[in-house]
């Protein structure tokens, strides 16, 4: 991730269980690189697993924030068994660092808290929640518990319809369990919440290419929203990202690359100073990420200057255009009509019985693409030498 303009922070799982095939678990942030250059940017706590604050110092002025990244494994899980000393320790954390300009907390909380509201009508000065999913489980009692204690609220459900759909869907089913929490007195500078599926995601960013039988697409659903902060931002310019190219409007002919490209006299010296800096470098993270910006940089000019480009506008662009190797139409076809099934399951809200009979189409139609996804891609990666070459 550190070559695509975001740092990773992250928190592993420290107690996995002994016949685990891999490693698996924990929390994280992804931030963007330029923020670093605004922010002096520290973990403050990881001592309580399934719980990451980190903390953002703005080096123009005093103004800071803290993003609590989390998540609470299920009721059924063994990990899960204990939620009330998970949000003690989210509790405590608030109460140490209750001079904090901003709190952010945000996650997978397995928490369901149904049409319980999270703040004293009268006294609050909240919109009230609207929810679509009307369950409370235990998870959600402490959830509350914490909410009130710690004077915070969720922004689901208070934003519109964008705001109100379900956060996490699957063939086993659908629930609002992942949140976004800010506390009372911030809740006017937070703007534009919404829950976006990711399958629409996909869709709407052709992202079929990336699927696979290891890769498939998650079963939450992205939550978003904007934070207004009296903090310094800088201009973001395209030298400042490694693919400065991705946000203009045309695409390169790469089938008529010249014979001469990247051999001009500013490329070779371009690329002649970089070796030099590669050989005189000490090879920290820092310093290999910039002389990566800058190899990025030199090629991008030269296809600018050399390669012959056509327009590709929003008008150009069609949905579906680029696919896995493998993807084709049948696969393109399941795909609708699982989610065509989605759709229908989550939307509806009629009596028990007609909710099961969507929600076995549903399973039905994502096992079957499931099935036929795998296929495809197994044939594809069993291909002989031969025919990769």
């Amino acid at each position: 991730m550190n070559n695509f303009d975001y740092i990773w922070i992250g928190s592993n799982r420290k107690n996995i269980h002994i016949k685990a095939p891999k490693g698996s678990g924990g929390v994280g942030l992804l931030i963007k690189k330029w923020m670093f250059e605004t922010y002096d940017i520290e973990t403050i706590d990881n001592s309580y697993e399934g719980i990451l604050g980190v903390k953002f110092q703005n080096k123009q002025n005093d103004f800071e924030f803290v993003i609590f990244s989390c998540y609470l494994p299920p009721e059924n899980s063994p990990w899960g068994r204990d939620s009330s000393s998970f949000f003690t320790h989210l509790l405590t954390q608030m109460y140490q660092h209750y001079d904090i300009d901003s709190v952010i907390i945000c996650g997978d909380f397995n928490s369901r808290i149904g049409k319980t509201q999270d703040g004293n009508e009268g006294t609050d000065e909240l919109p009230p929640r609207i929810t679509i999913d009307n369950t409370q489980n235990q998870h959600g009692n402490s959830f509350l518990e914490f909410l009130n204690d710690s004077r915070c609220c969720v922004l689901n459900g208070r934003y519109g319809n964008e705001s109100n759909e379900y956060t996490y869907y699957s063939t086993r089913g659908k629930s609002v369990v992942d949140y976004i929490c800010v506390p009372h007195d911030i809740f006017k500078q937070c703007k534009n919440f919404r829950i976006t599926n990711c399958k629409d995601l996909i869709e709407e960013f052709n992202l079929f290419r990336l699927l696979g039988e290891k890769s498939k697409s998650p079963d939450h659903a992205l939550l978003s929203f904007e934070l207004a902060i009296n903090a310094e931002i800088p201009h973001l310019t395209a030298d400042k990202c490694l693919t400065p190219n991705a946000a203009k409007n045309h695409r390169y002919k790469l089938r008529q690359i010249p014979p001469d490209f990247m051999k001009s006299n500013i490329a070779t010296s371009a690329i002649s100073r970089l070796i030099t800096n590669i050989e005189q470098s000490r090879s920290t993270q820092n310093q290999s990420d910039d002389l990566y910006n800058d190899l990025c940089n030199i090629i991008i000019k030269e296809m600018e200057d050399v390669i012959p480009k056509f327009d590709c506008t929003a008008r150009t662009r069609k949905k579906f255009k680029y696919h896995k190797p493998f993807w084709n139409e049948e696969l393109t076809s399941l795909w609708k009509i699982a989610r065509e099934n989605e759709k229908k399951f989550l939307k509806c809200k009629q009596n028990h019985r007609e909710k099961q009979e969507l929600q076995k189409k549903f399973k039905y139609s994502q096992n079957k693409l499931d099935r036929r996804l795998r296929y495809y891609d197994r044939k594809w990666s069993g291909r002989s030498f031969l025919q990769q070459c």
